[in-house]
């Protein structure tokens, strides 16, 4: 890791957290998809994004809705090499 001046971007505490991997306890295996009723639930924060059928789908709406919100801060399922 290279943490000089010019490797660094100004965040916020906000921004920063979008920036995280995906919880180990996570059973999907996907980042801000959950499992509920037979559904895969996806959520950006806490703001729900929706409900889905596919868990591949489900991920791929997370990344979509992660960069829509976060932008350049976001840390999508396919950055993880997940997708």
């Amino acid at each position: 890791m290279d943490y000089r001046k010019e490797n660094l971007r100004r965040a916020s505490q906000k921004q920063n957290c979008a920036n995280q991997r995906r919880q180990i306890n996570n059973p999907t295996g996907y980042k801000g998809v959950t499992l509920r009723e037979l559904k895969y639930r996806v959520s950006v924060g806490k703001t729900y994004v929706g409900s889905f059928t596919s868990l591949k789908r489900a991920a791929k709406e997370y990344d979509k809705a992660a960069i829509k919100k976060w932008g350049e801060f976001a840390k999508t399922n396919k950055m993880l090499g997940l997708l």
